[in-house]
């Protein structure tokens, strides 16, 4: 039975994660192997000097019972960007949707370290220690300066997931 129109739905059911908001808005189905997730999201590329808050585009929703700690997070360029250097960096970040944001993984490009070229990766920093509850949310923001102009990219985010005790 297909849940109601935009109601979300959260299970895990033979060894995959299904994470889904009924209208296709977000469809992840990620194996559970030892606790392993990974999970991903592509950013369109957007108009020079243009913000992206990412707030409203959840990408991961933690099921209930269960805790996410993130063990890596990268980009891979899907294009040639422009404009990013020291004085126009593109900064990457990925937060929780708490009112006051805790930060899991950042990146400021800039002249260097530059934003990789086309179907090249690069690492964001992840920060040590810091666990998503359940029932709480990822998302993302890239802040980009007058001239830096990003051609958008796939953010590839892993982690473990484990019951919450």
């Amino acid at each position: 039975m297909a849940a109601p129109k935009n109601q979300y739905n959260t299970s895990i059911q033979e060894g995959t994660f299904n994470n889904s908001l009924v209208k296709g808005e977000i469809d992840q189905h990620v194996p559970v192997k030892d606790g392993l997730v990974t999970f991903n999201k592509t950013i369109a590329a957007g108009a020079a000097g243009a913000d992206i808050d990412g707030a409203t585009e959840i990408f991961y929703s933690v099921p209930t019972g269960y805790e996410l700690k993130i063990t890596s997070a990268r980009i891979i360029a899907l294009g040639t960007s422009a404009g990013i250097d020291a004085d126009n960096t593109c900064v990457i970040t990925v937060e929780d949707t708490e009112t006051t944001a805790h930060v899991f993984a950042t990146k400021t490009f800039s002249d260097d370290p530059a934003f990789p070229a086309a179907k090249a990766s690069a690492e964001l920093t992840v920060q040590d220690g810091i666990k998503l509850a359940a029932g709480k949310s990822l998302t993302y923001t890239v802040t980009q300066g007058t001239t830096a102009d990003h051609n958008g990219f796939e953010l590839i985010v892993e982690g473990t997931l484990s019951p919450a005790y």
